[in-house]
């Protein structure tokens, strides 16, 4: 990959290459363009106002893996490995508009469950309206009168909403906003000469990221961060590329995306995935036999995921497929394979939680060989509908994001439409003795044919032993009818 920027220093971590940049390089690159000193810029809408060309196969991508992933293993938590008795699937339908069926869809979440995302259809069929699925199943919808449309695209473990809302008039579109506990906290602005931004993610201080610009004239797009506290702050200015997309937030302040600069052409082969930090940014080298890096999601404690793009697109000629997914961690870059299905040789990564399980997709650049949505532990895939209990005539479709507690969200297919999807790993219950997953007769048959057996190891209980007091009695049959037939 060719330097970007004078000042660059080129560095070897872990064996995974990429490029650590002084933030004083990044002026004498940006576009010209009129920047607000302040870190505060006044509210332009109702509301609180502020103040100032390889191709690979399968086979291919597993040669390509940079770094041997440890096996995945089991685990009752479901962060390890595939949760042990799978993934429990809840859809929201949103309420119908004028007759119309609403469609839903979830977009991020917080380690406790709570869901947020959007509806469309309401109250025209351009129009978006934002919503919170709390884990009990109650929903709150977002409705700003004022606005034209709302989306909400980030929660936090506050329950701080981060969205954008669609501003009324003709010179601005979508600016980010704050919402908690029912009340708009906050309706930040822009620069006055941009008049777009797209929200990516909160992070647990309360920090909101963003792409923003200009989407007419430019520049755009560029990574911006906005607060409460410190209202607007351009990080692009300190990101070494003419272009900064993020792609989310870590909960040290760290920025993730992908940037490019807009020479030399083809710019798509200059796309690299970066984390920005402290006014330093690295870079990521481009994706083993790709072309570049693209990032999708960051994960509180910094791992980063995408795809690399094998070839450029030319009209008429050739695309940009097979993608292949990576996750990038402390400065080692790791390809993630598709499943063991015949002709799939394509992989994307969407999100990743802080203990680097991923979510993504696995398919074929083959015609008519249909795709999967995958969960990665330790960079092993496993088939996410095959790992999920699906209520009948139901589908899952996308997956978005993914908490540290392992909960998935998106949408899916339920009840003819895309509608909202939560999908909350399922601990194996402490009575399922038989390991299926199920509370029944066979577990209460094993309990009782230890009856009275004591324990003489207090570090390896006996598995009827449910309380692990040293006995087999009646406590234990009490824990296991209490959990009599659930999963």
């Amino acid at each position: 990959m060719s330097s970007v920027g004078s000042a660059a220093m080129s560095n070897e971590v872990g064996g995974a290459s990429f490029i650590a940049t002084d933030s004083s390089t990044r002026e004498s690159q940006r576009p010209a363009r009129t920047v607000d000193d302040g870190r505060r810029t006044p509210s332009p809408v109702p509301g609180r106002q502020r103040s100032a060309g390889l191709r690979l196969t399968g086979g291919l991508i597993s040669a390509a893996l940079a770094l041997s992933f440890p096996l995945a293993a089991d685990a009752e938590d479901g962060i390890i490995g595939p949760p042990a008795c799978g993934y429990k699937v809840e859809y929201w339908v949103a309420p119908n508009c004028g007759g119309a069926t609403s469609l839903s869809f979830a977009t991020a979440v917080n380690d406790a469950g709570v869901a947020v995302g959007y509806y469309e259809g309401c109250p025209s069929p351009n129009a978006h309206r934002a919503f919170v699925w709390y884990p009990d199943g109650t929903v709150q919808t977002i409705d700003i009168p004022w606005s034209i449309s709302e989306q909400a695209c980030g929660v936090n473990n506050h329950t701080q909403i981060a969205f954008e809302v669609d501003a009324p008039g003709a010179t601005l579109a979508r600016v980010p906003a704050l919402w908690q506990d029912g009340e708009l906290l906050e309706v930040f602005g822009l620069p006055e000469w941009a008049n777009n931004a797209f929200v990516h993610g909160i992070n647990d201080a309360g920090v909101i990221v963003a792409e923003y610009g200009n989407i007419v004239t430019g520049p755009a797009p560029l990574a911006g961060v906005w607060s409460v506290q410190d209202g607007f702050v351009d990080v692009s200015a300190r990101i070494p590329t003419a272009s900064s997309q993020p792609c989310g937030i870590t909960a040290a302040g760290a920025i993730a995306g992908t940037g490019w600069p807009h020479q030399p052409l083809p710019v798509q082969e200059h796309y690299r995935a970066f984390m920005h930090q402290n006014g330093v940014t690295a870079f990521a080298e481009a994706v083993p036999g790709c072309i570049n890096s693209i990032a999708n999601g960051v994960s509180s404690a910094g791992h980063v995921v995408g795809y690399g793009q094998t070839s450029l697109y030319v009209k008429g000629e050739t695309d940009t497929h097979p993608w292949i997914a990576f996750i990038w961690h402390l400065g080692d870059l790791q390809v993630l394979p598709p499943l063991a299905i015949a002709d799939h040789d394509e992989t994307i990564a969407s999100a990743v939680n802080s203990s680097g399980v991923v979510i993504g997709r696995s398919s074929s650049t083959a015609p008519g060989v249909p795709g999967k949505r995958v969960v990665w532990f330790g960079g092993i895939p496993h088939d996410l509908t095959a790992l999920s209990h699906l209520p009948s005539n139901s589908s899952i479709g996308t997956s978005r994001a993914i908490s540290d507690t392992g909960i998935i969200v998106g949408n899916g297919g339920h009840q003819g439409a895309p509608r909202a999807m939560r999908l909350t790993p399922i601990r194996r219950p402490l009575a399922d003795l038989d390991h299926d997953c199920l509370v029944d007769g066979s577990d209460l048959s094993a309990l009782l044919s230890s009856w009275g057996t004591v324990s003489h190891h207090q570090n390896r209980p006996h598995p009827a032993d449910l309380n692990s007091d040293g006995a087999v009695d009646g406590e234990d049959l009490g824990l296991l009818l209490a959990e009599w037939s659930t999963r």
